[in-house]
């Protein structure tokens, strides 16, 4: 029976040593940094992936893959249509677990769609064996993917996998996991379904064009009835193919989440008295069902279980809702121009990579061709050399020694005639070896060396250096100026206090909880960062004052429990050297590209977090003569930047309740950015030019870390309260909202369609969300109102957030004005050859429309000429067509 699994919880589940996967796309930065270290930490350190050879290497040219062949293997998969399966297996001493379902390796496929999967596991310490046979089954699909391989870092993953007896141990139970290596599905299902079959149910996204296994189906079994199931707008039924009278159509919509995609591929076959239900891979398509993959299939992999008649109900009736669908199918029923995976056959490579491998500084090239190469070069400047062949088979050999190698390696081929560009990756044998023998403990222990990364690559290297930094009373001072010493690490402090527990020097072990009921940043029973921030803060304290809670979390929340203490001219000045000096090498580490590329999100979050934090109390303790609201504002706006900028690379986890903390400091920051430049004086284009920026800020924090367009008001509260608690700026609720939406460049179309009812217009028809069309009512005189009107109008098109990508607008005005010789007023605007029209209908039907036509005309002017009031822009420099 299936429920509802979340992949990520199921993958990070300790006890596992090898960690087999295959995927059609995929996303080894999402794997990376969502996945990968979960791996890692829970000692599963064998990993290997299996990919579409196409889809791998359009993933690979993504920037920021740094664990490639350091901490996992991968292998390209060689197809003529498409390597489809979806298995994620692990393997471990005492248990096993298979995940087969429709999700690839992407976030869409873990988190964003609607996707189906099953869990199969067994415990060999409970004596469960109910699966093995699926476990079995899933474990000799990827020996069959890997026979043919002769990487000696394949071989010792796949040679860990021989101290997991019951994957040898006999089983009288046929697994229901069936793959179309040999056989196709369909030969394969005849054992499993029964004669008699009176119903086919089918709801999959994709079809091949002709829907060849619908009409073998219905020749083969012919059941009174199938039901095929299609979600608007996420599917590419052939709406205009005749159909037989027995085939009904419904449209599925989700009573949960019904926003997301659908992409799960389930069929349920119903007889008298039992019923089959098949879902995993593979659509329906003759390429997934009807053929092998020897022989022009698909590679797919399903389950097929066998249940007593209404077992599977749950699967359609308790998800969804079921609409019937006229054929052909109704024109607000939206199909998507997309074959089906695997139906278009794949253009062949030229030159086909197939593996690298690092051993003592000479990297070793494998690839396939028929071409006559001359040479091959790496990275543009080094020469390989042949050293092997075996047929079209190559191995070069490249000497590495001075140069250092990305993950992803640029390779050019040259032949007589020309030049052929191709990527590459390649296996570390010493780096993934220690990864194999679990002698990297964590993805963080290989940062590289970089100046700016000694004081942020972890909390405790922040504190630490924040506490050898800053002096903070007079007492301090006369202390450190006598005994030209710093104050003691908390290493230091925790042997001087006798305490029996072990207390690490390797900082990465204080991002490592070793029992699961401490509190992060404890080992053992110190409080890491609690005492840090005691000895950090404790000329701030009265001696009754209560000790502040270690959570950077509760920063703001124990503010009113500090008493304000005054510090004398000549400290002041001194803590304020020492505090900028650190805050300028700060500034520098956050916006270091190597920092950026290298730090964990877990280690960026709460670096920022605890830094903010620490700023604020700053500010709170000491004053303005410290830091001033304004610079307060651009310090905290120089981490708003990294932020944005690191989430371009990165996925950021907004179910962190920290990270939810850091959006909400981070509208606010930007909020309180805008309200200083509203009360600057500067010259009006400047702060236009300011707030532009602040903008796209926004825009790019909508994009990149959380969509917060539509969603501002579930955060207006808590940013409004921290606008006046932290920077004294006193806007409420309603009036931050308006702030923001005036910044904001985006809308939703339910925001525009809301505007365009506000305004003196008749509406003659709202335009579709699909369809940048506006159909207005008015008297059309060519007036400057009527032309800001509309100039208006089209910018506000223009920034309409589900039409970025739309290439043309159209605004239509009907005039209502009987004495008038105009009927229509078209202003048209393609955005991607940049052309803007103006076309007159006439009334008498004897005159021509009038058609006028303007070059060069980009978007951002537009904008920005909606922006000045400027409608010279809409108004001149039009020519006839």
């Amino acid at each position: 029976m299936m429920k509802r699994i979340d992949l990520i919880e199921e993958l990070k589940e300790p006890g596992y040593k090898v960690a087999l996967v295959t995927s059609y796309s995929t996303d080894l930065l999402f794997f990376e940094k969502m996945i990968l270290r979960h791996f890692i930490e829970q000692n599963c350190t064998y990993l290997g992936l299996f990919v579409d050879q196409k889809c791998l290497f359009e993933s690979i040219t993504k920037p920021n893959i740094s664990e490639l062949g350091k901490s996992y293997i991968i292998k390209g998969m060689e197809t003529n249509h498409a390597f489809h399966p979806k298995v994620y297996l692990l393997l471990g001493e005492h248990k096993a677990k298979v995940l087969i379902g429709s999700g690839n390796l992407t976030p869409a496929g873990f988190i964003t769609n609607h996707e189906v999967f099953n869990r199969f596991t067994i415990d060999t310490v409970g004596r469960e064996y109910e699966y093995l046979a699926e476990i079995q089954a899933a474990f000799q699909l990827f020996q069959s993917f890997n026979k043919e391989h002769n990487n000696k870092m394949w071989q010792e993953l796949f040679s860990k996998t021989k101290e997991f007896s019951y994957l040898m141990q006999d089983t009288a139970r046929e697994s229901s996991l069936l793959t179309n290596q040999e056989q196709s599905m369909q030969e394969q299902l005849n054992q499993f379904i029964p004669n008699g079959i009176k119903e086919i149910e089918c709801f999959v996204p994709y079809f091949d064009q002709s829907l060849s296994l619908i009409k073998e189906w219905n020749e083969r079994y012919q059941p009174e009835q199938i039901k095929i199931y299609l979600q608007n707008k996420h599917t590419n039924f052939p709406r205009h193919l005749l159909l037989e009278s027995n085939i009904s159509l419904y449209q599925a919509d989700f009573l949960e989440e019904s926003h997301k995609r659908y992409h799960g591929k389930v069929f349920r076959f119903i007889g008298e008295s039992t019923e089959v239900i098949i879902y995993g891979s593979g659509n329906c398509s003759r390429q997934a069902f009807l053929l092998n993959s020897q022989f022009d299939g698909n590679s797919e992999a399903i389950v097929v279980e066998v249940g007593e008649k209404g077992e599977f109900d749950h699967i359609f009736e308790k998800c969804i809702t079921l609409t019937p669908l006229p054929i052909p199918l109704p024109e607000d029923f939206r199909t998507i121009e997309e074959d089906v995976q695997g139906e278009i056959e794949k253009e062949p490579f030229r030159i086909y990579f197939i593996d690298g491998i690092l051993r003592d500084q000479q990297l070793f090239i494998t690839l396939k061709t028929d071409l006559l190469l001359k040479s091959i070069l790496l990275e543009d400047s080094i020469e390989g050399v042949l050293a092997e062949t075996n047929g079209n088979v190559f191995t070069y050999v490249f000497n590495t020694k001075t140069e250092p190698l990305s993950p992803v390696l640029s390779l050019i081929g040259y032949t007589k005639e020309r030049s052929i560009s191709f990527m590459g990756w390649y296996h570390d044998t010493v780096s993934l070896q220690n990864t194999f023998h679990n002698m990297k403990k964590s993805v963080h222990f290989q940062l590289p060396n970089d100046p700016y990364l000694e004081d942020y690559h972890n909390i405790v290297a922040l504190l630490d250096d924040l506490q050898n930094r800053l002096i903070l009373t007079e007492r301090d001072i006369d202390e450190t100026e006598q005994t030209n010493t710093r104050m003691k690490s908390i290493h230091a402090q925790a042997e001087l206090s006798q305490v029996e527990e072990y207390v690490s020097s390797n900082p990465d072990d204080y991002y490592t909880l070793e029992e699961t009921d401490v509190a992060y940043g404890s080992i053992g029973n110190v409080d890491v960062i609690g005492n840090l921030i005691r000895i950090l803060l404790k000329g701030f304290y009265e001696e009754s004052a209560e000790t502040i809670k270690s959570t950077s979390e509760k920063f703001d929340s124990n503010l009113e429990k500090l008493q304000t203490v005054d510090i004398p001219k000549d400290l002041r000045e001194k803590l304020q050297k020492r505090m900028k000096n650190f805050m300028t090498k700060y500034n520098k580490g956050i916006n270091s590209e190597r920092y950026l590329e290298n730090i964990e999100p877990d280690i960026m979050i709460k670096n920022m977090t605890i830094y903010l934090g620490f700023l604020n109390l700053l500010e709170q303790k000491l004053g303005e003569h410290f830091l001033t609201k304004n610079e307060l504002v651009l310090e905290c706006f120089e981490v708003v930047k990294a932020l944005e900028h690191y989430s371009q690379n990165n996925i950021l986890d907004m179910s962190r309740e920290d990270m939810q903390m850091l959006l909400i400091h981070t509208l606010g920051t930007i909020a309180a950015e805008g309200y200083i430049l509203e009360k600057t004086e500067d010259n009006y284009h400047i702060l236009r030019n300011e707030k532009k920026k602040l903008g796209q800020l926004l825009k790019n924090i909508h994009k990149q870390i959380h969509p917060i367009g539509k969603n501002i008001h579930n955060y207006s509260i808590q940013i409004s309260l921290l606008l006046q608690r932290k920077f004294g700026i006193d806007m409420d609720k309603e009036a931050y909202e308006q702030s923001f939406h005036k910044m904001f460049p985006l809308l939703s179309f339910e925001q525009l369609v809301s505007k365009i009812r506000s305004m003196d217009i008749t509406v003659k028809k709202i335009p579709l969300v699909d369809e940048p069309d506006l159909c207005l009512e008015r008297e059309v005189k060519l007036t400057p109102e009527f032309h800001h009107k509309q100039l208006n109008i089209l910018a506000e098109m223009l920034a309409v957030e589900e039409w970025e990508e739309t290439s043309a607008f159209k605004i239509r005005w009907f005039n209502v004005n009987p004495e008038m010789p105009v009927q229509r007023f078209v202003l048209y605007y393609n955005q991607k050859k940049r052309v803007l029209k103006r076309k007159y209908v006439y009334k008498q039907r004897d005159r021509e429309p009038y058609i006028e036509q303007k070059n060069n005309v980009y978007k951002h002017q537009l904008i920005s000429a909606a922006e000045r009031g400027d409608t010279s822009i809409i108004c001149e420099g039009f020519r006839t067509k």
